[in-house]
């Protein structure tokens, strides 16, 4: 509720400090390597986070049921979809912050720690991409892009498999 009149975030949720500017943009993503880039990926996440989290407010703050009946019955579903959402942004957020800060004396490791955080990231996007096309942020052709980023992923990790499984 803070966010929403205007006073910042604590850092968990500092994304939604700018989730009008999130929630107004457009994917920029025109082919495999751009979708890939890491700032993409958060930027994608934490609109697709964004957009539920202000929905499911505007759902709490609607109605006449009292607030736990909200919570517990009438939007569960939507609380726990929005909490996991919230979470993924966070996880991926605070990964990629770890190892951009990581002085790994290996490159090829930090891009294979990359190509890892970026499944992840774009599997959880396969997923539930809904709201990104409900919001406009994706349109004609992210699917497919969405498709063939994750298929590069899975290409550049497949020969680093048994290093990383070593690590």
């Amino acid at each position: 509720a803070p966010v929403i009149q205007g006073k910042a975030p604590i850092e968990f949720f500092s994304y939604l400090a700018k989730a009008k500017d999130l929630l107004e943009s457009k994917s920029t993503a025109t082919n495999v390597a751009e979708f890939l880039n890491p700032d993409y990926i958060q930027k994608t996440l934490a609109t697709r986070a964004a957009f539920i989290v202000l929905k499911v407010y505007k759902l709490l703050n609607e109605g006449q049921a009292s607030s736990k009946a909200k919570q517990n019955e009438l939007y569960a579903l939507d609380v726990n979809r929005m909490t996991r959402l919230h979470l993924i942004y966070i996880m991926y957020e605070r990964a990629r912050k770890n190892i951009e800060q990581k002085s790994l004396r290996c490159a090829n490791l930090k891009r294979s720690l990359f190509s890892v955080i970026a499944n992840f990231a774009l599997k959880e996007l396969q997923s539930d991409c809904s709201s990104l096309y409900e919001c406009g942020y994706f349109g004609p052709g992210a699917a497919d892009l969405l498709e063939s980023a994750y298929k590069q992923t899975l290409i550049d990790l497949r020969p680093q498999m048994i290093p990383l499984a070593e690590i």
